[in-house]
């Protein structure tokens, strides 16, 4: 009961909040909490001196300086009172809880043209409240430079305003939004507001065209609160947002000190605090609580109580409650027609509990869910990312909860955080063990924050910084290679006019092991991950290409919201695998690569289309990964790719590894892969390829071993595992690739970043199963196996059977690790083993690669190398006794963030993935 400004009675209402004078030498007895701001229930002629606020402190040690948290209670600025909240649990963790009356409904927020009423009088109250917290918490234990401010539902949609009010947002750093923001659709500008103010002086006998606010003035409270309560009988066409609306009008306006502009108007000219932390979230079912008040709108609106088990519901009356719901916003019939499309497809005419379910979520996503989300996004997009921002979900439906043992309300409603947050299971005997769980929890995680900024970890994971990067899924980029384009080059897209293409989702990979449904060959489709969608923008693109041996992919598993926070766009697409991409012939109809042609396709269609994502066409740096780095070294190589890019990030592999072969050779392999289809490889055999099903291709090319056994590739694991790949000697790669360099047929002011890892090989150790069936004593985990320096040497000579050096190779490895090892160290010779492996399938081509292409650019070519020996902490090799740092793939999820999603990572993972990913987006930015 502490009064923090002038009691707003007389002349001074509905004007600003004005302060309060103490006089010196009077005690205020701050032993009772103060009166009830006027409201239904409370219309007593003096209770409209109601601005006092209350505190719970730990300490009155003012030399303490404990944070503050400072709540703005809910009520739908028509009821509520700080006096309902009790702040012991906040402050017996550490920090001092303050809470204010502020004035509601008619007495708050008639927002006029005039300027003796321009409304938000409520909101100017809570700033107030909140400028004595600064000047007097001292006194109470507390720091008046570290508050927190937060509040449920219409309490959050007054935080959020103040967020971008600068005379309130100088007393605050750290906020949490529960289920509510500014940016939903209930405020209107003053002028929309003064047509409001008008109707309601009207009703309650005022002359709308004279003083009406002089008027009002000499009213009762009771009479005022008695207008407003009947707001159904004066304001039943209001326009503004949805019905409900209409029954309870009175609420934030802007175009006034308080708010000069619009809210998305102010957020896009950042009238915010850029540092600012905050933490939003809602509820999965939000609208569940509010049915029972739907009621003024919908008569029969009580068959969506959470308690009613059993409603006679079905997809029309579903359909026309909506309507009815929604009838005063400007796009009903879309937002009506696109719910009802979503359940209509989902339920049918029996199932009224998921027709309800459906209803009230339309309700939740409109009134809480969306905008709650969507001022997050436009938080973090419009400071550049410096606001620091979480967002949270609740589904728990404590046990109170009208939603607890719903036959259809199925979690958390509006309000049900509120029980949590304030400990009450730990009060009230009829709430369990899980809810004092839950509600421990979620003290925890909100204190956490008022004292720190952080968020401490749940169930060990991590809080990560939320990221709303706009983002395109499943974007087609060429025409399917279905039919008899299976085998052929790409053909371009013809998008259709006036056609909306969903990109709300990824599409299926291209078909592989695990994927091999026909329907899974339509698969020419690329992802978008972009901090804006800013034409003008136009950012740095990073486009990957997924790796997987040619025969696997992982594009959807690899995500690129780390590097696009890191204002570049990130693109990445699927193309085809396998025999479907990689079949070589010497025929017309199926000459290979058209998985590299794919890949050429999409980054033509970036360098067209990415500007409409913030992207610049003309500044694209391709990277990729094993495979998916042998593939960007063929682009440099090819003509009719290499114009779309200029820098490009190489790790682990180039058109040197050994999967590359000539048409002549390819074609053999293709000749033997359609013998053990049942096509006949003497006559046309392409087109009886093109004949089988996906399954029949995907499961045969699984099968390799069992056809390939007299492949002549260089290392037999190629023959057995990995058979297709990139060929030579046609139009897109015309001759062998280092003839290509010699012939300078790349881009002389490219700027390349290459580099390898330091025992690569470690990663396909199993694949060698193929070969050697020993080969699992060269698993990483493996700590202790049988091996010698004779076995070794044998070890290399079986792999490496099919190359023209095998013996020299053997010999040059086995000499040089004779003199280092003797046979009790076989862990050494293990990792000299694999070393040899490394070092001929990734490391010296990738070295190579570099060497040439500055060597034949008569050094115009701009090349750095890396070189990673830092093994992950969920890194096979990380606490091996013989396998001594990064193997193949182990820099992937540094590259992409994994780190700070995954919670067994560790801190020392995470700094040297921020280090990474720091150092590509660097170099896509100025090379």
């Amino acid at each position: 009961g502490i009064p923090y400004a002038t009691p707003p009675v007389g002349d001074l209402r509905f004007r600003p909040t004005v302060p309060i004078s103490y006089a010196q030498n009077i005690t205020i007895n701050a032993t009772n909490f103060g009166n009830t701001c006027p409201q239904t229930g409370y219309t007593l002629p003096d209770n409209e001196d109601c601005l006092y606020l209350n505190i719970w402190t730990p300490t009155l040690n003012t030399s303490a300086k404990l944070p503050v948290m400072f709540w703005i209670y809910p009520g739908g600025f028509y009821n509520g009172s700080a006096d309902q909240y009790d702040g012991r649990d906040f402050a017996i963790r550490g920090v001092v809880y303050v809470s204010m009356n502020f004035r509601l409904g008619a007495l708050g927020y008639l927002c006029t043209n005039r300027p003796d009423a321009a409304g938000n009088m409520g909101e100017l109250d809570q700033r107030m409240a909140l400028k004595w917290t600064q000047q007097y918490i001292g006194h109470f234990g507390g720091n008046g430079n570290d508050i927190t401010l937060f509040g449920q539902s219409s309490g959050s949609i007054s935080v959020s305003a103040h967020m971008l009010s600068n005379a309130s947002n100088v007393y605050f750093k750290k906020a949490i939004l529960q289920s509510g923001t500014i940016t939903t659709s209930i405020f209107g500008s003053k002028s929309a507001n003064t047509m409001l103010a008008k109707k309601f002086a009207t009703f309650a006998g005022c002359n709308p065209h004279t003083n009406y606010v002089q008027c009002l003035r000499r009213k009762s409270v009771a009479e005022i609160v008695s207008a407003q309560n009947n707001a159904y009988l004066w304001n039943n066409k209001n326009t503004i947002g949805i019905q409900f609306v209409s029954y309870k009008p009175f609420g934030i306006c802007y175009d006034s000190e308080y708010l000069p502009h619009n809210p998305i108007e102010l957020l896009r000219r950042r009238n915010f605090r850029s540092n600012l932390k905050v933490i939003t979230g809602h509820t999965i079912i939000e609208g569940a609580f509010l049915s029972p008040l739907l009621n003024v709108v919908i008569p029969e609106w009580g068959q969506y109580y959470p308690n009613v088990t059993v409603a006679p519901i079905d997809k029309q009356v579903a359909y026309d409650n909506l309507c009815t719901l929604f009838a005063n916003t400007p796009y009903v019939q879309q937002l009506t027609h696109k719910y009802t499309q979503t359940f209509s497809n989902r339920y049918n005419d029996s199932q009224s509990s998921g027709l309800r379910a459906a209803v009230v979520q339309a309700f939740s996503d409109y009134a809480y869910t969306c905008p709650t989300i969507l001022f997050g996004q436009y938080l973090v997009q419009y400071s550049n990312f410096s606001v620091n921002l979480h967002q949270y979900y609740l589904k728990y439906a404590n046990s109170q909860s009208d939603c607890y043992n719903s036959t259809w309300c199925y979690g958390a409603k509006h309000t049900d955080d509120l029980p949590l947050v304030f400990g009450q299971p730990f009060y009230e005997p009829n709430y369990t063990d899980t809810d004092r769980y839950m509600s421990a929890l979620v003290m925890d995680i909100w204190t956490t924050f008022a004292k720190t900024g952080t968020l401490p970890k749940v169930n060990d994971k991590r809080w990560l910084p939320y990221t709303p990067l706009p983002n395109g899924g499943g974007i087609p980029y060429a025409t399917p290679p279905v039919g008899d384009l299976r085998f052929r080059p790409t053909v371009p897209i013809r998008y259709t006019q006036n056609k909306t293409i969903m990109t709300t989702k990824y599409r299926n990979d291209c078909p592989q092991n695990g994927n091999s449904l026909d329907k899974y060959e339509d698969c020419l489709y690329l992802n978008i991950w972009t901090p804006t969608l800013n034409t003008s923008a136009r950012l740095p693109v990073m486009v990957m290409i997924s790796p997987g041996g040619f025969l696997v992919s992982l594009t959807t598993t690899i995500m690129g919201q780390l590097l696009a926070i890191r204002h570049v766009v990130y693109v990445q697409m699927n193309f085809r695998l396998g025999a479907l991409g990689y079949l070589c012939t010497d025929r017309p109809d199926a000459a290979g690569n058209m998985g590299e042609l794919d890949q050429s396709m999409a980054l033509k269609w970036t360098h067209r289309y990415i500007r409409h994502f913030g992207g610049n066409g003309n500044d694209i740096t391709l990277f990729g990964e094993s495979s998916g780095s042998i593939s960007v070294s063929a682009h440099i190589l090819y003509n009719a790719s290499n114009i779309y890019f200029k820098k490009t990030i190489l790790q682990s592999g180039s058109i040197f590894s050994n999967d590359v072969g000539s048409v002549a050779d390819n074609t053999q392999v293709a000749k033997r892969f359609a013998q053990f289809m049942g096509c006949n490889p003497n006559k046309n055999y392409v087109q009886c390829l093109r004949g089988k099903s996906v399954a029949e291709i995907v499961s045969a090319q699984n099968n390799v071993q069992l056809w390939n056994k007299g492949n002549q590739t260089a290392i037999q694991v190629i023959a057995y595992k990995h058979p297709f790949g990139i060929c030579y000697g046609s139009d897109y790669l015309p001759h062998s690739p280092i003839e290509l360099l010699r012939r300078r047929n790349f881009r002389q002011d490219l700027q390349v970043l290459s580099g390898h890892l330091i025992i690569e090989g470690a990663l396909i150790s199993p694949d060698f199963g193929y070969v050697i069936p020993w080969w699992g004593q060269y698993d990483p985990t493996v700590a202790t196996v049988p091996i010698d320096k004779q076995l070794t040497q044998g070890d290399i000579l079986t792999i490496y059977a099919n190359a023209p050096f095998a013996n020299r190779l053997a010999q040059k490895y086995t000499q040089g690790f004779s003199d280092r090892f003797n046979d009790s160290q076989t862990q050494s010779l293990r990792a000299a083993v694999v070393q040899v492996l490394s070092d001929y399938r990734y490391s010296c081509p990738t070295v190579l690669f570099g060497q040439y292409l500055v060597q034949y650019s008569n050094f115009a070519v701009n090349l750095h190398q890396y070189y990673l020996t830092y093994a992950n902490s969920q890194s096979y090799c990380y606490n091996s006794t013989w396998c001594y740092g990064a193997k193949h793939f182990d820099d992937v999820p540094l590259v992409f963030g994994q780190p700070f999603y995954e919670p067994n990572y560790t801190d020392t993972d995470r700094y040297m993935s921020a280090l990474m990913m720091n150092i590509w987006t660097d170099f896509a930015k100025t090379g």
